[in-house]
């Protein structure tokens, strides 16, 4: 299982350096909320891609979130990171990229799937129902809050001569390719 990032850490966000300052675990369950993601879904029905914006680091302070996903129902959830980027599926066919309980079972997320978020930066899930039954979609997201600042080029190099742990860190998980 990855590790979590710790006080101290160095990150690289793009062409960013950040030093993480203070963490806090989290855990946030879809329509466990005022806002409620997702609507009963029929047999072979599809909710349609669902904004999750309680997952949206704030911008002041400054946070990025490192998030695990563990699914309850029998839906398949295809991920888009940000809202507009196809996640975990391939460029031909996007019904293969998804996530269900087999994969990340619902209270033991598989790190696998793990993915970083920071301000304008969140999923959009849709479930897409194959149990027999008409179902609420229930998505289970855990993982850290990190405090993160800003730090010059030659701070980071700095730290990271001194020893400091050091992480490239990819929004969303995979490469975007361009």
């Amino acid at each position: 299982m990855s590790e979590f990032l710790k006080e101290g850490y160095i990150i690289k966000l793009g062409d960013n350096f950040f030093k993480v300052i203070g963490s806090e675990p989290f855990n946030y369950k879809t329509n466990d909320s005022t806002t409620d993601e997702f609507t009963v879904i029929s047999t072979a029905a599809s909710s349609g891609f669902k904004d999750i914006t309680n997952l949206e680091p704030s911008e002041v302070p400054m946070r990025l979130y490192q998030v695990r996903v563990g699914i309850q129902d029998g839906c398949a959830y295809y991920f888009k990171i940000p809202t507009g980027t196809n996640r975990w599926g391939v460029d031909e066919d996007k019904d293969v990229g998804y996530i269900d309980n087999i994969k990340s079972p619902y209270f033991e997320a598989n790190d696998i799937y793990e993915f970083f978020l920071i301000h304008d930066y969140y999923p959009s899930v849709n479930a897409s129902n194959a149990v027999g039954i008409s179902v609420i979609p229930c998505v289970y997201f855990e993982g850290m809050k990190y405090d993160i600042e800003r730090l010059s080029s030659n701070d980071a190099q700095r730290l990271r001569s001194e020893g400091k742990p050091y992480k490239e860190i990819i929004l969303g998980g995979v490469k975007v390719s361009e």
